[in-house]
Formats: C-alpha cells, structure tokens, sequence
C-alpha cells in the first residue's frame, strides 16, 4: 500500500555549461542548440527522474519523488564566468 500526495514547488536554478573559448556564440561547441534548448534539456532530465529518497531512515522503504508535469521557462543573459 502506499499514500500519494500531489504538491506543487516553485524554483529557481542554475545550469552551468562549459564553453571552450571566450566569444562562443553558444554552449554548444558544435553549434547545434541554443543556450536556451540545452538548457531546457539539462534541466528536463535532472528533474524528470524518479528518486528514491530514505525519509524515515534505511530500515523503511523509500519515499518516490518524481515530477508529473514540467513547465521551463528560460528567463535571463548569459553570464560567462
């Protein structure tokens, strides 16, 4: 048997990407995607996971977390550090 119960989160994140010279017009060293479609995929697959997560400690089973709908939005400039 088992409880679910739905919650709603709102966050705020970061994704850093390696760029191989200064100027790059994208993250991409091929060119292929935007900044902005990477970094939809990069976070897309970090959250679209489930994940078994040890609440009540190892002796209990694990609580699943996964997130059912996704809506990314991409706001911001690029920062190069």
């Amino acid at each position: 048997m088992k409880r679910r119960i739905e919650f709603r989160a709102e966050i705020t994140g970061f994704v850093d990407m390696n760029i191989e010279e200064s100027g790059q017009p994208t993250a991409d060293p091929f060119g292929d995607i935007t900044d902005g479609e990477a970094t939809e995929t990069a976070v897309a697959t970090a959250i679209g996971q489930k994940k078994e997560v040890f609440v009540f400690g190892p002796s209990v089973e694990p609580a699943i977390v996964f997130f059912d709908d996704i809506d990314i939005t991409i706001e911001g400039e690029c920062e190069d550090e």
